[in-house]
């Protein structure tokens, strides 16, 4: 377990900034790790913020730009089904058939880096997650249901590809 007392007023300093522009606890508890090479758990992230007394701000709203309409790229049927995947939940009557089906729920349910919902080749829906260890899991609807090979294959390119943007 790591003390507030072992680190060094660099390592404290940059907490504090970190708290300073909203960064979220996961976030902090990997910074610490890759900066400072800090193998904190997410607890021990979350007593070391208390010891020093450290809130995590509110990220702060970003102004929105204004649009000009002469320069902005006319939205193709490929980025709106790719803003549908990432924004609106999975209706049945819209999805190809056969084909496995992924998107990101906008809101972030506590205890998770990333959640959201699929929906494999058979038809078989559920809820997926990736918590704040970096674990991932799949809750079918079906109890005891099991995707084939193939979907999860599929599942895991498709996933990747939607973290990535």
């Amino acid at each position: 377990m790591i003390s507030s007392k072992d680190l060094t007023d660099v390592q404290i300093q940059a907490l504090k900034e970190w708290t300073s522009l909203g960064e979220p606890l996961g976030e902090i508890q990997k910074k610490l790790n890759s900066e400072f090479n800090l193998k904190a758990t997410y607890l021990d992230t979350r007593f070391l913020l208390l010891d020093l007394n450290l809130e995590i701000a509110a990220p702060k709203e970003q102004e929105p730009e204004e649009e000009n309409t002469e320069e902005a790229a006319p939205q193709t049927q490929e980025n709106s089904t790719e803003a549908q995947e990432v924004s609106a939940p999975l209706n049945p009557a819209e999805l190809t058939a056969g084909e496995v089906h992924v998107t990101l729920d906008q809101v972030t349910q506590a205890g998770m880096l990333y959640n959201g919902q699929v929906v494999f080749s058979d038809g078989e829906q559920g809820r997926w997650c990736i918590d704040t260890a970096g674990k991932p899991g799949i809750t079918p609807q079906t109890p005891n249901y099991q995707p084939k090979i193939e979907d999860i294959e599929t599942f895991q390119t498709k996933l990747r590809a939607l973290l990535s943007k």
